[in-house]
């Protein structure tokens, strides 16, 4: 009998709450995962996949661990939390392991992925929750970052939709690729880039009246609000 497929993971944590998404506030624990397969400007987790320096100081690869299924369980905090969430990163690079930790898991699973890489039914009967976050060109303008058949895919299964805008700008470009796309706008989450509570309320404001006009639900960043942009919140 093998011992099982290792994930390459950054960091578990908890509890702490949902920051994101309809599932804001609620009590849970992150298990973050390492590697990517998008190099966004603005990532929040270059520590995860950003070895060679492209948005800041080079991270340190070592900083990652190989943990098998039995070791990963037993690091995931339980009390208080109300279900796991699988973040990055990008899990979906690691779905084929991940398919070999999650029936170990005692608490249901939320994964958070940017919606560019399909899911295969194993991991799609696994999972509760799907958090999908594609990007706009103002994210990544190198590389194909949103994928309308994946993400219908992902709507399928009940995803939440969960886009980072800048301005109301980006609100409408958003509504505009929601509509070519279908992509149904009562999917969708508005989320406003931040990194300190003072940026994303300015954002809120100006971002909430056309994300009503467009149909689509409005999220802070309850983390950032209250501890700031720091890691294990």
């Amino acid at each position: 009998m093998t011992e099982g497929r290792k994930l390459l993971v950054s960091e578990v944590f908890g509890p702490t709450f949902q920051g994101e998404g309809p599932h804001a506030g609620r009590l849970c624990s992150f298990v973050r995962l390492g590697l990517c397969n998008l190099d966004c400007k603005w990532c929040d987790t270059p520590y995860t996949w950003d070895w060679t320096g492209k948005n800041g100081p080079p991270q340190d690869r070592r900083m990652l661990a190989h943990l098998k299924p039995g070791d990963l369980v037993a690091q995931i905090p339980t009390l208080h939390s109300q279900f796991v969430v699988v973040s990055g990163g990008e899990p979906m690079v690691q779905q084929t392991a991940l398919v070999e930790h999650l029936p170990l898991w005692t608490l249901p699973v939320h994964v958070e992925t940017n919606g560019t890489i399909y899911p295969t039914d194993d991991i799609a009967g696994m999972v509760d929750h799907w958090s999908v976050s594609p990007k706009l060109p103002h994210a990544e303008t190198t590389k194909e970052a949103w994928l309308p058949e994946v993400l219908r895919c992902f709507v399928g299964l009940g995803a939440a939709i969960k886009v980072v805008v800048r301005n109301t700008h980006d609100v409408n470009a958003l509504a505009r690729r929601c509509d070519t796309d279908r992509i149904p706008a009562d999917h969708v989450w508005v989320m406003p880039e931040g990194r300190d509570a003072e940026a994303i309320t300015h954002t809120i404001e100006d971002v909430a009246d056309v994300t009503i006009e467009h149909g689509f639900n409005l999220t802070g960043r309850l983390h950032v609000q209250a501890w700031g942009d720091k890691r294990g919140v």
